[in-house]
């Protein structure tokens, strides 16, 4: 380990693996009450950076738990950096506030942050440069258009086309999929203005100073268990940087360039060979026009199916650590055949894992969304979901 000064705040750093595909920590104000710990996950492929920061308000325990959790991503591309417990007196206290005030009021933009620690996590944004920055937080009232009355279930966005519609998209996203009932469902909201109230936010000064796409996700904390909570943060945070962080680089082979050599044949010899050019019986072979017509089944989608081990997984309560074995190999697809299995073993819409047979080992009490899409030779799909529990 070694000491590194950066914007006036000590960061102390452990590095382990390489430059790729790596995971490396970090301690901000090492040896102080303010002691806190950072990760970087660098991916296989290069790719953007995303800044993910929780616990800037130490009463709002879903978000520093969030972030806690995503930490321990595996990430495909670019860098993932995480604070999960940024105020670490405030949290200890189980208060909004540490003897310093507001820490997410102390972040003004165009200006130095007006606190040690501030300028400690400010520090991380000069060093990573981060594409974008997400902050999670929680409210005890839900989003009405007044930031006063209350602000969850809202993810706020900075402005620019990219954050708007990668809000939009989380937002419908985890309404559709993750949410039920209607009261609860994500709301979308903007920045205030610089000279709006609320001022000195760290996600404003991400956007306005570091030229970030910035985020703000509110969850409500009243009336919703801590483990769905946290479950929405990761699902929000991992659907606006699934494109960042899970997308691995692929190259495109093109044979566009063989395509007017074999029509430009006939225009080499035109006169020399008629019969290519007047012979019907090529074009209109009744076998080659109706040969869909004979293989109709490829037109029905296949069928997906789950089966897990133990078998009564789907309808127990199973301890915690518990190993399911899933597997797909019911599925049908007529007299066609299944190419692809893909499963999203987290309900967040990412593939976690393909082929006809996986296993998830559920890690924590919560639910678990099993999600089995199956995808034929005729590019057809069909989906299907389970949901295992543990107590």
């Amino acid at each position: 380990m070694s000491g590194v000064a950066l914007g006036g705040a000590s960061l102390v750093r452990a590095t382990s693996g390489s430059a790729q595909a790596s995971r490396d920590s970090f301690t901000l104000l090492s040896g102080t009450e303010h002691e806190t710990d950072g990760f970087v996950i660098r991916g296989e492929n290069e790719g953007p950076t995303v800044l993910v920061v929780g616990g800037l308000h130490g009463n709002e325990t879903a978000g520093y738990e969030a972030a806690g959790e995503i930490a321990q991503w595996d990430i495909e591309s670019g860098t993932l950096v995480v604070i999960p417990r940024a105020n670490e007196v405030a949290i200890q206290r189980n208060t909004r506030t540490g003897e310093n005030g507001d820490l997410n009021r102390q972040f003004p933009t165009g200006s130095q942050p007006e606190t040690e620690l501030a300028r400690a996590i400010w520090s991380v944004v000069e060093e990573y440069e981060p594409d974008t920055v997400l902050d999670l937080h929680e409210s005890q009232e839900r989003y009405d258009g007044d930031d006063i009355d209350g602000v969850g279930q809202t993810v706020f966005h900075s402005d620019g086309q990219e954050a708007t519609q990668d809000a939009e998209d989380a937002v419908n996203f985890i309404n559709n999929r993750w949410i039920d009932d209607s009261d609860y469902h994500f709301k979308l909201g903007g920045f205030s203005g610089p000279n709006s109230e609320p001022t000195g936010l760290f996600v404003h000064k991400a956007a306005r100073d570091a030229g970030a796409d910035a985020f703000l996700v509110e969850t409500l904390s009243t009336d919703v268990d801590l483990s769905t909570r946290i479950k929405w943060h990761s699902v929000i945070t991992r659907r606006i940087s699934a494109e960042e962080l899970f997308a691995g680089t692929s190259s495109t082979t093109t044979t566009a360039t063989q395509t007017p050599e074999e029509t430009e044949t006939p225009e080499d010899t035109p006169t020399e060979t008629p019969e290519e050019t007047e012979t019907p019986e090529e074009t209109e072979t009744p076998e080659e026009t109706e040969t869909p017509e004979e293989t109709p089944e490829p037109e029905e989608p296949p069928s997906a199916t789950i089966s897990t081990t133990p078998s009564d997984a789907m309808n127990a309560n199973l301890e915690k650590g518990t190993v399911v074995e899933l597997d797909a190999s019911g599925s049908t697809a007529g007299d066609s055949s299944i190419v692809t299995f893909e499963w999203d073993l987290t309900g967040d819409g990412t593939t976690d894992a393909t082929g006809a047979k996986t296993r998830v080992k559920l890690d924590a009490c919560r639910t678990f969304p099993i999600i089995l899409t199956a995808t034929d030779e005729a590019g057809l799909t069909d989906t299907t979901e389970i949901t295992l529990s543990t107590v």
